[in-house]
């Protein structure tokens, strides 16, 4: 007799006899025996079988996870250079339309963003000192200089407009190497520019107005055609505040408006020199009967007028006068 196929365990085999002339015996024959299992039926095969799927399952996890955080630091890298990279245009945008295109020189969408936020912050220091905050008086204050090419138009029509707009751009660089960090360029339009100086006050202003006279004309201008320009410029400034002892009373456009009343009057009285208007007594005694339509002309007694000569001319004038020739009139 055969078995096969017997899954592993313990077994016994009983086996009772008769034949044709008796009965079956009384005890039947036992044999207890044990199959043992394969390795494969074997516990530790089975738990190490187990222990290799949980060991798959967790390398599985593992290594999902790790392509899964790659991937999302990837796409976080992508996207943060594609911010900065959007950040970037955006700034070279604002830059673009922040800056006048031929000059480099800020324009005057940036000056209207840009400088009150300036001009509130002195009048925070001034107040401060008005109402006893602050023991010192503040030293720096707004100056605002308009710089107007005398006689451009003549130039730019002589030369062609293409040698105007190289005259423009060489006035810009010189400017810009005059005054400081800290300071702004603006083309205000044409031939006209707008120093914004945030780190001096009234009493330097007329030294800074004789260095714009001189660096304008220093020296010739050269165009590309061989030919060579001497330009000089009229430059009419005031300070912000315009009162000290009374800061609220002119606004920062009066104050724009009366530097360039300021340049108006250099041009009329002879261009190639600087004008400032600072308030006088009376209007310092009266800061609110201010009539800024009688600064136009100079025969407002709420102004004092700080007259600035371009030096190189009045070193022409004294060599000419050492010499005994005559002076040329600008």
């Amino acid at each position: 007799m055969q078995y096969s196929s017997l899954a592993p365990g313990d077994y016994e085999f009983s086996v009772q006899c008769r034949n044709e002339l008796s009965s079956w015996t009384p005890q039947a024959a036992r044999f207890s025996f044990t199959i043992l299992p394969a390795w494969w039926q074997t516990l530790w095969f089975r738990g190490g079988c187990a222990v290799l799927a949980l060991v798959a399952v967790w390398l599985f996890v593992r290594i999902r996870t790790h392509s899964l955080n790659r991937r999302r630091r990837q796409l976080e890298e992508a996207v943060a250079q594609r911010s900065a990279e959007l950040m970037q245009k955006n700034r070279e945008l604002e830059e673009i339309s922040l800056t006048d295109p031929l000059t480099r020189a800020r324009n005057r969408r940036f000056f209207y963003e840009t400088i009150p936020g300036d001009a509130a912050h002195v009048l925070r220091q001034f107040r401060g000192f008005a109402a006893g905050d602050t023991p010192v008086r503040p030293d720096t204050e707004l100056i605002f200089a308009m710089v107007d090419i005398d006689f451009f138009k003549i130039a730019n029509d002589e030369h062609g407009h293409m040698a105007g707009d190289r005259l423009i751009q060489e006035i810009a660089r010189r400017l810009s190497e005059l005054i400081r960090k800290s300071d702004v360029l603006v083309r205000w339009g044409g031939e006209e520019f707008l120093i914004v100086c945030r780190s001096t006050d009234r009493e330097h202003a007329a030294l800074l107005c004789s260095r714009i006279l001189e660096v304008i004309n220093a020296t010739p201008y050269f165009l590309e055609n061989g030919a060579s320009v001497s330009l000089t410029c009229s430059v009419g400034w005031a300070p912000y505040p315009w009162i000290r002892e009374a800061v609220d009373a002119l606004t920062l456009e009066q104050a724009i408006d009366i530097a360039d009343r300021a340049l108006y009057l250099a041009k009329k009285t002879g261009r190639n020199q600087g004008i400032g208007l600072v308030p006088s007594l009376s209007a310092v005694q009266a800061p609110y009967d201010i009539n800024i339509e009688g600064l136009r002309n100079g025969d407002s007694c709420m102004a004092d007028v700080i007259r600035t000569a371009n030096p190189l001319a009045v070193s022409k004038t004294q060599a000419a006068s050492a010499s005994g020739n005559p002076t040329p009139l600008q």
